[in-house]
């Protein structure tokens, strides 16, 4: 039998077929069957249903599983150029990236059927793999009988995971080779969109009348009334439409509805085209009309004419060639703007050249879930002008506000500076030397000792001397560790202050300064603007509170016990009449 382990179960399956569910279930038992039989103890168990292996970030247990592995991770975006030099950040690639954390696994082992169930990803496999040998957690392969903790076995899981990329692959692209036959023999593949029902017996899109009159109604208010994606989704919010599965429409959807061709009566062909979603960590792209194939098909009724969709097509055309290289959800001021009622950030917008910024929450889900009023670009920065000229008093305060509690926490380190703590390091430290001369004539008399009873006992004499020395050096110890760690906070206050009594104001101040002192701009319901992010007590209540009048007293009594112990004080000029406070 082996050594136990705590062992953490790994199964997936691709699709949610019946026949899948049935081997999820086979691979659960087999693997803890055996775990059993070796006498491991099984730590957890993660499934993943439905799953391809080629990503990662979409298997919720196999996340969970490296979470719980002690292995975190993070994104990173990599924006697009244009031609012209600007930036296309609609159509930026994510990738995700794992790194180790400090926390220790929950597991010794993972356990897994093979290679294709953890991994269909070559950079992902070596990437991930690597970090678990880091963290000392070994994969076992049950099928193919090998651990990533034996000798050159490295080589054996590259080749093995080579090998199942390359199967993915290979189902890739036979199942897009369905699709264009499919196309070809106006044969259609699924289930049919919002406005359709599917008929199974003829496969034909036969219209849902109800939906359908949605669809029209979306395509009218796009195209005829020129109405924009956000102000077609207040309609639909505010005239209770909602989806088949009683939810609000969202912007994505009215997007799809738009560019779906079989509105008109039309199919079309790999509209989504893989950019390198599978095996190089970007997602896939949706090609514009004009980039794919579309046919008449005689099994779809259309909702809508050709006409109509294709001014809906050249409408969204003309819309993203006016935006080209203006990335719509974010400027210098994106994620600084934040809701003042539901707390989520402002993003910048433009509608018909009017630039301003509303709440996300408002824009990607209509006024039924916020109202909070948009602000205009030139309101925010004519306010921002207007902060400018009262920063320069805003610091000021805020430079007193800090003097005042790091006088306080300057207090309260120095009354741990007593010097009833440095006598009693000195007087332990003179107990520490008179045991150790006293072990030492104990030593000088157990080389005299008459007899083996005499040596017992002054060898228990000398333990014991040892073990006050111990006992008294751990005790000093103690003290020194509070006194420096008090003496470094001292020194880590002094700087700070003098960095705020030296500080520097300027004689004119700018939006950009404003924008660097603060943390947010909380956009009220009125439409006022509340910046956060600094210390926003009342100087003069400060001022007026109690103990404000002891300070300077405070501070006389800390500094003739912080000068005994350093060898030089930061002298400060005054600051402020109201609180004198050079010693």
């Amino acid at each position: 039998m082996r050594d136990k382990k705590r062992i953490a179960l790994y199964v997936r399956v691709s699709t949610g077929k019946e026949e899948q569910k049935t081997s999820l279930e086979h691979q659960d038992e087999g693997l803890r069957e055996r775990a059993i039989r070796e006498g491991h103890e099984i730590v957890g168990v993660y499934k993943d249903d439905g799953k391809t292996a080629t990503k990662v970030y979409n298997r919720p247990d196999f996340m969970r599983l490296l979470y719980d592995a002690g292995i975190d991770h993070t994104y990173v975006y990599t924006d697009k150029k244009l031609p012209n030099g600007n930036v296309d950040r609609r159509s930026r690639a994510r990738q995700i990236v794992f790194f180790e954390s400090e926390r220790e696994p929950l597991f010794d082992e993972i356990w897994v059927k093979n290679t294709s169930r953890l991994f269909r990803n070559l950079f992902f496999s070596e990437q991930i793999l690597n970090i678990l040998k880091n963290k000392k957690v070994a994969v076992f392969f049950v099928e193919q009988g090998f651990r990533t903790d034996q000798v050159s076995v490295d080589i054996l899981i590259k080749i093995c995971a080579i090998f199942d990329q390359q199967e993915s692959q290979d189902k890739s692209s036979k199942v897009r080779w369905g699709y264009e036959q499919s196309f070809k023999n106006n044969n259609l593949r699924g289930k049919g969109p919002y406005g359709y029902y599917y008929d199974k017996v003829n496969k034909r899109l036969i219209i849902n009348e109800e939906e359908a009159a949605v669809v029209r109604k979306i395509f009218e208010l796009y195209v005829n009334e020129d109405y924009g994606i956000r102000r077609v989704l207040n309609v639909l919010n505010s005239e209770g439409i909602l989806t088949p599965n009683g939810k609000p429409f969202a912007k994505t959807t009215l997007r799809r509805i738009l560019s779906n061709p079989k509105y008109a009566g039309y199919n079309n062909l790999q509209k989504r085209w893989d950019s390198g979603v599978v095996f190089n960590k970007h997602s896939p792209r949706e090609k514009r009309y004009g980039e794919y194939e579309i046919a008449p098909n005689p099994n779809i009724e259309p909702i809508i004419s050709l006409d109509m969709f294709e001014k809906a097509q050249k409408r969204t055309e003309e819309r993203n060639n006016n935006e080209i290289g203006v990335y719509k959800g974010n400027s210098i001021y994106s994620q600084r703007l934040v809701c003042g009622v539901c707390g989520a950030v402002y993003i910048s917008n433009q509608d018909r050249g009017r630039h301003f910024f509303n709440c996300k929450t408002k824009k990607s889900k209509g006024l039924k879930f916020c109202s909070n009023p948009n602000i205009s670009v030139k309101k925010f920065e004519a306010w921002l002008d207007e902060e400018a000229i009262r920063l320069k008093e805003t610091v000021l305060v805020e430079n007193k506000i800090k003097l005042y509690y790091l006088y306080h926490n300057l207090i309260a380190e120095s009354l741990k500076l007593d010097e009833d703590n440095k006598a009693e390091i000195i007087h332990i430290q003179s107990l520490i030397e008179k045991t150790e001369a006293e072990t030492e004539k104990l030593i000088m008399n157990r080389i005299n000792a008459g007899n083996e009873r005499e040596l017992n006992i002054i060898n228990k004499m000398i333990d014991k001397k040892l073990a006050e020395i111990d006992k008294l050096s751990i005790q000093k110890k103690e003290l020194e560790n509070a006194l420096a760690i008090a003496l470094e906070k001292i020194e880590s206050i002094n700087a700070e202050i003098s960095a705020v009594v030296n500080f520097k104001y300027k004689d004119t101040y700018t939006k950009e300064d404003v924008l660097d002192f603060y943390d947010e701009f909380i956009v009220q319901s009125d439409g006022n603007i509340t910046p956060s992010g600094y210390m926003s007590a009342d100087w003069n209540e400060i001022k007026s509170s109690p103990d404000a009048g002891s300070m300077v007293n405070a501070l006389y009594g800390a500094y003739k016990k912080i000068k005994v112990y350093l060898p030089k004080i930061i002298e400060y000029s005054e600051f402020t009449d109201e609180m004198p406070y050079r010693p």
